[in-house]
């Protein structure tokens, strides 16, 4: 069975990083970028989203948002937005750490969805089957199906 993936809209991946901090922020400092010509171009090109993720971040008053964009395994652009630490006015960087919360789940379904597509996966087999040491168990019920 083959499945077809829709691909998100071009701003889902920012609005889903953006969603999972939910804490209020106060005067940002300007973006921080990885340096260099190539990110000043990137700047260029990611305008719009950069526009995008600095009105959604005042909207939703989010303290911080890092964000990079990759094809073909190299890094088009990483920007950090906002604060690593407000109350030490530490500004975030393209490569600081932020909790993924629930997006985790639609990341690997996706990569679950493209292992099947890819025939290196089988949907119905159980989960345990492709786990290797790190097996999961049930506390509810038997994890083996």
């Amino acid at each position: 069975m083959r499945y077809t993936m829709r691909p998100p809209s071009r701003f889902s991946p920012i609005v889903a990083a953006c969603g999972c901090v939910a804490l209020a922020a106060a005067g940002r400092p300007p973006a921080q970028t990885a340096g260099g010509l190539a990110s000043a171009r990137a700047t260029n090109r990611f305008a719009p989203a950069r526009a995008f993720i600095l009105g959604y971040m005042q909207e939703r008053r989010l303290p911080s948002v890092a964000v990079a964009v990759a094809k073909d395994g190299e890094i088009l652009w990483e920007e950090g937005f906002g604060w690593a630490d407000l109350e030490h006015r530490i500004p975030v960087t393209p490569n600081a750490p932020h909790s993924l919360a629930s997006i985790s789940k639609p990341m690997t379904a996706t990569a679950i969805m493209e292992l099947a597509q890819e025939d290196r996966l089988e949907l119905d087999r159980p989960a345990n089957d492709y786990l290797g040491s790190g097996k999961l168990t049930g506390l509810a019920g038997d994890a083996s199906g």
